[in-house]
């Protein structure tokens, strides 16, 4: 804004200096030629005005000379004052868009930075956990797990509202009958269907379950069969909002949202999903969701997967924890992390590179986690044991 008011000034002057200019050059003319008419004017007057003449036709030569080129310039060009002065407003609009880039970026940065450094505080706790093979803390660690994941989807929510320049939601959601989510390791976070007839068949079960119109198997086989999503934890900014949805429709199979579905589908993986514009998408029959109203509340979404790619690493650790899901890319999905607003600016591939990179965090603390949950059982289960055996050996 100072830079501005300070071209300004230098233009008002500049117009007036060149105005003042002209008017000195047509007096200086008056005067000359006053001064050679009268026949009683001084001679050294003359002379002096003479010389004053000659020069300020030389610079009027000179001026001349220059707006010629510069009309010749604007001519070229396709110049004009009014464009010029266009060009100058667009260009100042530039410079504070460039500035707004910049500030969004060191935003960005910082909420990068604010992340991690909590991230590797729960993870360095965690892995401190397991090399010294302490399991008291195992309900403290649980609540810490959760408290990262609100004070994470309040961060990832405040880096997409800038980058997106749009009021986001963020949701992780999990996918309740992985293998990985075992009920004894996340009892209080995790829901599961404890009987048969808790299952509406019509709802959770889908057409790859039915055989002959009837259900393939018992309650074991259908919840391993089709992927059922659940949502673990919502920001807190739109927690009130959304939360609603979640008491009506607690969980719901994968094939009811378009974004789950192009995902998990065997026939053709996605390492995410996302549009801009849904109800569009809805009307060529590309996107499909099982709530209803949901274009009330968003019309774009970017969805990315919580998941790893099994590898050998010597110990095991993958095989305890592979879920019950891998898609054709070898990849085993255990979540989501989904963003959805009203303006879109989704599917960029910054948008979802960055999201992927929240989600690959959020593999690794679920699987650290789960890592000291089995080891704690392991190890209960050990001392049960020797304390059976010395009982048996004492009678």
């Amino acid at each position: 804004m100072k830079n501005k008011s300070t071209s300004d000034i230098k233009s008002i002057l500049n117009v007036w200096g060149g105005v003042a200019s002209c008017l000195g050059l047509v007096f200086t003319l008056i005067v000359a030629v006053i001064g050679l008419v009268r026949t009683d004017a001084n001679p050294q007057a003359m002379s002096v005005i003479c010389v004053l003449a000659v020069s300020c036709a030389f610079l009027g030569v000179l001026g001349a000379r220059s707006l010629s080129a510069q009309f010749e310039i604007f001519q070229k060009y396709g110049l004009s004052f009014k464009k010029i002065k266009r060009l100058k407003k667009e260009l100042s609009e530039k410079e504070q868009e460039l500035k707004i880039k910049e500030h969004q970026k060191e935003k960005m940065a910082q909420i990068f930075h604010n992340f991690n450094h909590e991230y590797r505080k729960i993870v360095v706790t965690i892995h401190s956990d397991i090399a010294a093979q302490s399991y008291g803390y195992l309900a403290d660690r649980r609540k810490s797990l959760k408290m990262f994941f609100i004070f994470a989807l309040s961060n990832i929510k405040e880096l997409f509202d800038t980058l997106t320049e749009d009021d986001c939601a963020v949701t992780l959601k999990l996918i309740e009958n992985a293998d990985v989510f075992d009920k004894d390791v996340y009892p209080d976070l995790i829901e599961f269907f404890e009987k048969e007839e808790d299952i509406d068949k019509d709802f959770i079960i889908g057409d790859e379950c039915l055989q002959d119109g009837k259900l393939k198997g018992p309650k074991e086989f259908l919840l391993k069969a089709t992927p059922i999503i659940s949502t673990f934890l919502r920001d807190p900014i739109t927690y009130t909002q959304r939360n609603k949805i979640d008491n009506i429709w607690p969980a719901f199979p994968y094939y009811k949202n378009a974004a789950f579905y192009y995902i998990l589908s065997k026939d053709h993986p996605q390492s995410a999903y996302s549009c801009n514009d849904l109800k569009k998408s809805a009307a060529l029959k590309e996107y499909w969701c099982g709530r209803n109203e949901w274009e009330n509340h968003y019309n774009a979404s970017l969805v990315t997967p919580i998941r790893y790619v099994p590898c050998d690493i010597g110990d095991g650790v993958f095989e305890r924890l592979k879920s019950w899901m891998t898609n054709d890319s070898g990849s085993s999905v255990i979540g989501f992390i989904c963003i959805d607003n009203m303006k879109g600016n989704l599917e960029s591939q910054l948008a979802i590179d960055t999201l992927a990179a929240f989600g690959d965090s959020c593999y690794h603390l679920f699987n650290s986690y789960n890592r000291l949950v089995m080891l704690s059982k392991e190890e209960q289960s050990s001392a049960s044991q020797g304390e059976k055996e010395e009982a048996s050996s004492a009678t």
